[in-house]
């Protein structure tokens, strides 16, 4: 009897494990056109795409601890979880762009925060910032990360990298920067 219940316990947990993982898909070239509502782009191939709440769009090569690609949005005029402040349509990029470094700054699990760079940027005819930045996770893992931020249609839209700095980095930001090349808004 003992063995039985081990059995089904075993095939339960399979079968959680099956469908909790149908939701990754592997990008192969047949399959790089990603688009969602007005935005576009070529997907990294060998990366795998999968749902993570909140976001429009989650994709990781190795593991999303190991490194990422997400795209989320944040409605305008809404107090951010971390510096209570607001996001609004009138802010100047280096405002905007200076709220952002300063949520992520006081992110859960992060410690020696860096800035890199922060600068202006262009994605596809909008205006928006990139910020650059290192950090350590809760277990001293060092980490680089890049976002590129802008408000379109009243909304907030963030386009993340991150990645352990050792090996990762340096294998997956070429990916990422391709994937900001390539991302197009539809602004009709």
């Amino acid at each position: 009897m003992n063995n039985r219940i081990k059995g089904l316990f075993v095939n339960v947990v399979l079968v959680f494990l099956l469908v909790g993982c149908a939701t990754i898909k592997l990008i192969e070239e047949k399959n790089v056109k990603w688009k969602s509502g007005k935005f576009s782009s070529e997907l990294p191939t060998g990366w795998s795409k999968y749902s993570w709440p909140g976001n429009i769009l989650s994709l990781t090569r190795d593991g999303s601890y190991l490194q990422y690609i997400f795209i989320s949005k944040t409605k305008t005029n809404k107090e951010l979880q971390k510096t209570k402040k607001k996001i609004t349509e009138d802010l100047l990029l280096q405002e905007l762009s200076e709220i952002i470094k300063d949520e992520l700054s006081l992110s859960d699990g992060i410690t020696n925060f860096e800035v890199i760079s922060q600068k202006p940027a262009n994605i596809d005819g909008i205006d928006a910032f990139r910020l650059e930045y290192i950090f350590k996770n809760s277990e001293m893992v060092d980490y680089h990360g890049v976002v590129y931020g802008f408000v379109f249609k009243k909304k907030y839209y963030e386009i993340s990298y991150c990645a352990m700095q050792q090996h990762y980095h340096a294998v997956s930001i070429d990916a990422f920067e391709k994937f900001i090349k390539n991302f197009k808004v539809e602004q009709s």
